[in-house]
């Protein structure tokens, strides 16, 4: 390797040893978490205060309690394929509950149940405001569970397939419900269970510090390689024009 400019490739080097360096050292455990737990990586803390910010900004609890009002004089009858036959032992407790009828295939492939959708959408938006609020013995006592994610896991596989059934039936409203319920009251307390919710107001200095950090840090390693480079001798420089004679 032949260096034409010394201090271009020893800067372009400084830059990406020190570059690794740092890098090296956000692989190590020595960051406090927001729960003053163990010590975390660098790379874990920012993944934890990204998640937990996410789950502040997605709390929908209220506006699912509106939106499934209407569904307090449904009756329905949706039949649905069984995936999954484990779910039924979770869903089971919490679809009779409600006072519908549930009913298995004898091969276990189809799942049907009836009634009043009301109080089953009712069941699953105070399930989910539980688990968003990380109170899962709450749930498993109440249903005679073993595993609270279980329940919110088999509620899922129940109502996902059933807004086609009810778009298939002209109840198109309906679905609109269901699918608001899976999306903002579901998915949001399965997928964030364990994690401590935050407000952006809260980490607001060390959110901008962050992404200022994630910004520079982009711009040092990019700076490192040009530098490194361009003290070897490959540059970047723009072609000339031939002209025709």
């Amino acid at each position: 390797m032949l260096v034409t400019n010394k201090k271009c490739f020893f800067r372009g080097a400084f830059l990406l040893i020190s570059f690794f360096a740092v890098f090296a050292f956000l692989l190590t455990p020595h960051f406090e978490g927001l729960d003053g737990g163990k010590k975390l990586t660098g790379l874990e803390f920012a993944d934890g205060l990204f998640n937990s910010l996410s789950k502040g900004s997605s709390n929908f609890a209220e506006m699912v309690k509106e939106k499934i009002k209407p569904m307090q004089s449904k009756d329905v009858d949706i039949t649905i394929a069984l995936k999954d036959p484990s779910i039924v032992p979770y869903i089971k407790p919490v679809i009779e509950g409600a006072g519908m009828t549930l009913v298995i295939s004898e091969d276990q492939k189809k799942l049907t149940y009836k009634g009043n959708m009301g109080p089953f959408l009712e069941a699953v938006q105070q399930i989910s405001e539980k688990m968003y609020n990380n109170d899962s013995k709450f749930v498993e006592q109440k249903y005679g569970v073993d595993k609270a994610l279980g329940v919110t896991n088999a509620c899922w596989n129940v109502l996902q397939p059933s807004i086609k059934e009810l778009q298939k039936q002209k109840m198109i409203t309906e679905a609109g419900i269901l699918d608001t319920v899976v999306r903002r009251a579901i998915e949001p307390a399965h997928n964030f269970y364990s994690v401590q919710a935050s407000s952006v107001k809260e980490h607001a200095i060390m959110m901008s510090a962050l992404l200022v950090f994630y910004l520079v840090y982009t711009l040092w390693y990019g700076f490192g390689i040009f530098e490194m480079f361009e003290g070897i001798g490959l540059t970047m420089t723009k072609s000339k024009v031939k002209q025709e004679g």
